[in-house]
Order: structure tokens, then C-alpha cells, then sequence
């Protein structure tokens, strides 16, 4: 059983469909001989940023955003091997009103010498 909270802040019950001692496996993209997991489900109040340096990673976009907004999870999708990332990331909010300015707010913002989309 998976337990989420849904956007009202309730807890929410899932039961997943799987044989019993078979782990789940992740979902994985192949982008030109590169294997990313992919997210199947995505979180709540989460936004999309795109066109990232290189050398971004989860710090640097969380320090970016939290000066904001309450930063509740951030991943940057990296290359298999780690070494830079893919340019693109996810970071999640506490609200739905929080996720929205920062759409807002940050949208075309330059960014480690790159405009954020």
C-alpha cells in the first residue's frame, strides 16, 4: 500500500497491483543512448523548468526557489553516468498558489547564464 497526500493535504491509500516479492521496477526513457527514469506519476503542485545549465543540480534550484515560495521536493534529471545534467528538472510546492507565482515569477528568468523556461 502507497500513502499520498492528495492537494487538500488528505491522506490517500493506494494499493498497487504487483506479484508479491517482485520489486517495482522504474520506467526508463532512452533519449540517444541515454537512460533516464522517467516519472510515471508526478507530484503535487510541481512545475516543469527547463533549459537549465549544465551544471545545475537540486541545490542550486532549490536555493533559487525557496527564496520564494516553500520548496517541498526538487530533482534535476541528470545523464545516466551523473556527470551534468539533462537540462531540465521538476520542483514541487506546498500550494497550488505557491506553484503558480513562481510559474509566474520565474518564468524567462536568467539563470546560471541560461533563461529558465
Amino acid at each position: 500500500m502507497i500513502e499520498m497526500r492528495s492537494h487538500e493535504g488528505n491522506m490517500v491509500s493506494q494499493y498497487l497491483h504487483q506479484p508479491v516479492n517482485v520489486p517495482p521496477t522504474p520506467h526508463v526513457v532512452s533519449m540517444n543512448n541515454l537512460s533516464i527514469p522517467s516519472r510515471p506519476h508526478s507530484q503535487p503542485n510541481e512545475i516543469f523548468v527547463g533549459n537549465l545549465s549544465y551544471f545545475c543540480d537540486e541545490v542550486h534550484l532549490y536555493e533559487l526557489f525557496n527564496q520564494y515560495a516553500h520548496v517541498t521536493n526538487v530533482r534535476v534529471v541528470r545523464t545516466e553516468d551523473r556527470s551534468r545534467s539533462l537540462l531540465f528538472g521538476f520542483v514541487a510546492f506546498r500550494t497550488s498558489t505557491e506553484m503558480n507565482e513562481m510559474t509566474s515569477l520565474l518564468n524567462n528568468h536568467l539563470f546560471m547564464g541560461r533563461v529558465m523556461k
